[in-house]
């Protein structure tokens, strides 16, 4: 286990703390479990606007974080900013093991690996194979074409 801490808090608290366009956790959030390296965090809540935060996280790393959200005046409804474009983006999705079954906002989409279009925004997607537990995780869908997402089944 790492000695190195990191925490990050948000006001209003509840916030997703996104890493690698996955949800990790909401706010308050503590973990000793990263790795060293350099990480950029997103923060984000309906209604607030979004905030990055890069952090390097070397041995005996002590730092705590605390955002004051602002509203974000131009999205009217949770709704919105679930889908805030209609564009749709190409995306990869990898397991590893392959093969395994693929559902995107619980429909089916086919076998890993595989690609799909989906629209900008936030995505439930569940992974299953036989022999391996099941993978439930919320992914984002940014502008960029060709997204990648690799899981790893345990």
């Amino acid at each position: 286990m790492s000695t190195s801490t990191i925490e990050f808090k948000s006001n209003p608290y509840g916030a997703y703390v996104i890493l690698n366009n996955q949800i990790l956790v909401v706010t308050p959030f503590f973990t000793n479990k990263l790795q060293d390296g350099k990480y950029t965090f997103e923060i984000r809540r309906e209604n607030f606007e979004m905030v990055h935060k890069s952090v390097f996280i070397d041995k005996n790393t002590r730092k705590s974080y605390i955002f004051d959200l602002v509203k974000n005046k131009s999205v009217e409804s949770a709704s919105q900013i679930s889908n805030v474009s209609k564009k749709l983006k190409r995306v990869i999705f990898t397991t590893s093991p392959s093969n395994a079954y693929l559902f995107v906002d619980g429909s089916y989409i086919g076998r890993t690996p595989c690609s799909t279009e989906l629209k900008e925004g936030f995505h439930k997607v569940e992974i299953r194979r036989v022999g391996y537990e099941s993978v439930v995780k919320t992914v984002i869908v940014n502008a960029i074409d060709g997204q990648f997402f690799n899981f790893i089944l345990e």
